[in-house]
Order: C-alpha cells, then structure tokens, then sequence
C-alpha cells in the first residue's frame, strides 16, 4: 500500500514506479490588526488565537511559553541552516541523462543497450550489466499534427521520457548523489521533498522531487535510510505536485502537523496499515507502538501525541531520528520556541514548531545540548512535562508494557 504522509494512496498507482524498483516559506509573522488610534491602542490589538491564549495564561491553564504560539525563536549561537538553494532544472538529471536528452546521446554515455524494445511512440532501452541496472525510456519523433497534448507546454517533447535506475554506485544524480547515499545528504542537497510517499507493504519511502517548468519528476526510494532506487518521470499521481512550494523556508500547512498519518485531536483507530507491537495503559491513556512509531489516545478515543521510535520512520519532510539540527533548520525554518537543556552529555534542548491551525498542537524535535544531533520527534497537543527524561517526555515513565492482545 502506497500512502502520502498523511494521505494514503494506492499500491497501483505507483505501478510504474516499483515495478521498476525505484524508489519553504517562513512562517509568516501574525497578521496584527492596525489601529488608527493610539500607539497604546495599537500594541493591544493582536490576533485573536494570541488572545485566547493569553486569557487562558491568566486563568492558569496555559504555561508560559505557550502564550506566543506566532513568534520566532533566538537560535542558540553557532547554530543555523545548512545553506539551501531552490533547486533548478539542471538538478533533474540521472547519470548525465535529462529530459529530452536524444538518443545518440544515450548511446554515448553508456553503449547498446542488453535489451531493446519498442512500441509505436516509445523506445525502451535496458541496461543489465554487473554494475549497472536502468532502463531508459524515449519518446520518438511524431509528426508535427500530433505534437500537441495540452499537457507539456502543448508540445510532446521527443527523447528521453524516463529514466530508472536500480544499481550503479557511480551514476550521479543531480550534482553529486548516488545509489546508497544517506537520505540525510539528499535533505541537505535537494530541500525538503515536495511530496512524501510511504509504501507501506514494504516500508519504502519515496521522496518526491517535482520539476514543473519541465512537468517532471525525480523519485527517490528510500530504505534504511539511504536512497535505494531513482526514477525520474513525467509527473503523475499519486507523485504529481500540482502547486509546487519552494524547497528552501518553511510554509508549514495543515499536513506537517500529522505524523506517520495521525493528527492530535482525531479520532484513533489501529493502524491498519501496520500491526501494533505492543501497547502500554494507565487508567484509560493507552500507548499503542507499532515498531517505529508509537501513539497515544485518550479515554475517548481521541489521539493526543504521536512520536517516532527510530529513524527509519520521517516527518513529512523527511526529518528523522539523528540528523543535525541544521538539516532540521533548512527544512522547517525557525521554530517558535526554544527551551534549552541544562549543560552535560544526556541534555535536550526541545525546538517547539507551533501550529498556526491549532493552538494547542505542537511539533517538537528534542535535539542533543552539546552535539545537536535529534534524538526524538514528538508531535502532541498537551504540554511536555520532563522533557529531559527520555521516556518522561512520552509520559510513559513507570509504565509496563502488558502481554500483545488479539482480536
């Protein structure tokens, strides 16, 4: 089953893709009203989500540092983005091979094909050899009636259509990725993915990568947190981005406050997708784990957190367990908040994203005092009571696992 995080999508509509085996604006500042009165005036005009908050701070339900939930956290020093650049064209490219490239190109760069076959428009050559496995897939000359298609730029585009690549450690994609680069290193590289796709029969993540100037796709397959398998492709669902973000800043929407598919605040229902592994209660909280994640409901069944068990389970823009807060930074921005850790090996500093959507719904990454690495992903709608424990933080402190239930 192939899902989007947090929408799910067909096994079959990424055909084309695993039959081949392939695989940021800011947050705006808070809209204030202006007055036309007084400057005192002025200052006490504010959005009404800062007001609730602040009310709610007076009566004492809320903690201090929820009361602006809006504004920009100062990052500690020496800490900052790795520089990003939004990504161009020339980036869409595996192994010197873009869109359009013509076939006596091809036949350049790697020789006659094992394999070749072909239909009315397409030409499909296959590369099978020890250290290579792609197949390349080229449109072939029509006649000029039949270039329109009102799809890409009215005008059908001959050459190279497609490209997947399976094994080959020396061919480059992009600028400088390969096969078996670490998924970090594509982050850092290519920005946060337009489009995060999870297989979930296979535990496979495709990170999606969409070209609309050129109206296409580059496809990153993602296991054990390196890239497995490349496509790059026309773009078509469930891959296709129809209003593409820009890689660098962040823009956070509705989806980057769901995690492997749960929203605080919903309704829970089991994984159906996964089997749950083991699941920890107290009173009527109930903690189900499912390997790489794990999620907590309440006594109505609604979620109230969910968070990340290991790193090979992503945020959906690509972060996971053990990056470095300065992967975290290019593709969240700022957060809204920092509390930072007390000195010594084992502390956390806990960089808080705040949801414009819902007041109480935060994304946190607790990411090491000294070294900056991320050691845990929690995504809550309640306040974090022992950040500093790493099982206190989950509210699972004291907790005992009971036998696996069936039913």
């Amino acid at each position: 089953m192939l899902m989007s995080l947090p929408v799910a999508a067909s096994a079959a509509d990424a055909d084309n893709v695993k039959s081949e085996k392939i695989p940021v604006r800011l947050l705006s500042d808070v809209d204030v009203k202006e007055s036309k009165t007084t400057k005192a005036e002025q200052e006490k005009e504010t959005n009404y989500k800062v007001k609730a908050l602040e009310d709610a701070l007076k009566n004492g339900d809320l903690p201090v540092y929820e009361t602006r939930p809006y504004e920009k956290a100062t990052l500690p020093e020496g800490i900052e983005a790795v520089p990003l650049s939004p990504l161009k064209d020339g980036a869409f490219a595996v192994g010197k091979l873009h869109k359009g490239t013509g076939l006596e190109e091809v036949l350049k760069i790697y020789g006659y094909p094992q394999k070749r076959t072909e239909t009315t428009h397409l030409l499909k050559l296959t590369y099978e050899k020890e250290d290579l496995a792609m197949r390349v897939i080229l449109r072939k000359p029509v006649a000029p009636a039949l270039k329109e298609n009102n799809i890409d730029k009215n005008r059908i585009q001959t050459g190279v259509e497609s490209v997947y690549l399976t094994k080959g450690d020396s061919v480059i994609i992009g600028d400088d990725l390969t096969i078996g680069t670490p998924v970090e290193i594509l982050i850092r590289r290519f920005g946060r993915p337009d489009r995060l796709l999870r297989d979930t029969d296979a535990n496979v993540y495709y990170f999606v990568y969409s070209s609309l100037s050129e109206w296409e796709d580059l496809v990153f397959a993602v296991g054990d947190r390196k890239i497995r398998r490349v496509a790059m492709m026309p773009a078509r669902p469930p891959y296709t981005v129809r209003q593409k973000g820009v890689n660098v800043g962040t823009g956070l929407t509705k989806e980057d406050f769901t995690l492997m598919g749960f929203q605080p605040g919903s309704n829970f229902s089991r994984d159906k997708y996964n089997m749950w592994q083991t699941v920890i209660k107290r009173g009527k909280t109930e903690f189900w784990l499912y390997g790489d994640y794990g999620v907590e409901s309440d006594g109505i069944g609604k979620v109230q957190q969910v968070f990340l068990l290991s790193n090979s389970a992503y945020t959906s823009r690509g972060i996971t367990l053990g990056y470095h807060v300065s992967t975290l930074l290019a593709a969240y921005g700022v957060p809204n908040r920092i509390i930072a850790g007390p000195d010594g090996e084992d502390s956390v500093d806990a960089y808080y994203y705040d949801s414009p959507y819902d007041r109480e719904t935060s994304l946190v990454f607790t990411v090491q005092h000294e070294k900056h690495y991320i050691n845990d992903i929690i995504l809550t709608n309640k306040p974090i009571k022992d950040i500093q424990d790493s099982l206190g933080r989950y509210g699972l402190k004291e907790r005992k696992a009971i036998a696996k239930e069936y039913t």
